[in-house]
């Protein structure tokens, strides 16, 4: 298979406008989750995370705990931490399932138990 060389720049002040556009868009009580997995799809979690947050994004969607911690080491660039979604966890990793820095959130919320 031939393959060729690729290139991508991401510009984030044209990222975070999408996003703001986004949430323009969304019902007001909306908040608007910015999938970040496998480094950002190879396109930086260090540079695409902090924009996302930055345009007002709250939550942050990742597929492991591994994942969530390397976005909770973004700390310094202004990552809200609290909102780091985090989709599975695999067998053999080496953090909790959950723990600090995670604490579990079940969504949809679970209905209330009947008496």
């Amino acid at each position: 298979m031939t393959t060729r060389p690729c290139r991508v720049e991401i510009h984030t002040r044209s990222f975070e406008d999408n996003l703001r556009f986004l949430l323009e868009l969304a019902a007001p009580h909306a908040e608007l989750l910015a999938v970040v997995k496998a480094d950002a799809y190879g396109h930086s979690l260090k540079l695409c995370a902090p924009a996302a947050v930055r345009a007002g994004v709250r939550w942050l969607g990742v597929s492991s705990v591994e994942e969530g911690v390397a976005a909770h080491a973004l700390s310094d660039l202004g990552v809200d931490l609290d909102k780091v979604a985090v989709a599975s966890q695999y067998a053999r990793s080496p953090y909790p399932t959950f723990g600090p820095p995670f604490k579990q959130t079940e969504w949809p919320p679970a209905p209330p138990k009947r008496n």
